[in-house]
């Protein structure tokens, strides 16, 4: 067997909230090894100074809407402008990436070859997702992601929706869809399979 080593395209898309946006790349680039990822970003019509800040980074790249886009057409502006075979790691830009959570996430996606896509959990979701957990600070946020991130017997659960705040979706997959529903914009959205879906993890 032969291991193929794929980047994974982080398509983040931020309206304003410059701090928030920032923390989220810095996470990134704090948990990843640089040449494992590309960062792409969709500014939804920021005006809060962060397309400047994004402008300047040389590891983004970066596309500039003059309208809000939403979260479905704006994922699918991103996902459109990503390497054709790397898969796609869906990231909302207030969220901020633990030590091995891509590890993990990954490792659940390529378990079998019906698992579409991964995703991670939150205290503040209404999916199966959903963890009751209260942090008090960004290091108790941190901790906790450190300790769940650990080996242990069954790591991963099987679900049919996902939401998709932290979401790592296999190309072979994606490539099977119309990608994400736009008429659901501004809001959530589903994936339209143009064949037999491939399953949630």
């Amino acid at each position: 067997h032969r291991l193929i080593r794929r980047q994974r395209q982080m398509c983040i898309r931020d309206s304003n909230n410059m701090y928030l946006t920032q923390k989220c790349i810095e996470s990134l680039r704090s948990n990843l090894l640089s040449d494992s990822y590309e960062i792409i970003v969709v500014d939804n019509a920021s005006t809060d100074g962060v397309t400047s800040w994004l402008e300047m980074q040389p590891d983004i790249k970066l596309i500039k809407s003059d309208v809000n886009l939403g979260f479905p057409k704006g994922c699918n502006v991103g996902i459109n402008a990503s390497v054709p075979d790397n898969d796609i790691f869906l990231l909302n830009n207030d969220t901020r990436i633990t030590p091995n959570a891509l590890f993990w996430l990954r490792m659940g996606l390529y378990t079998n070859d019906t698992t579409g896509a991964t995703g991670s959990v939150s205290n503040y979701t209404g999916t199966t997702q959903l963890i009751d957990v209260f942090y008090t600070s960004i290091d108790d946020y941190q901790r906790f992601g450190y300790l769940n991130n650990q080996i242990m017997d069954n790591p991963l659960e099987e679900s049919t929706i996902l939401c998709g705040f932290a979401m790592l979706i296999k190309r072979s997959a994606l490539n099977k869809t119309t990608l994400l529903s736009e008429e659901l914009s501004p809001g959530y959205f589903c994936l339209l399979y143009t064949s037999p879906s491939p399953r949630d993890a």
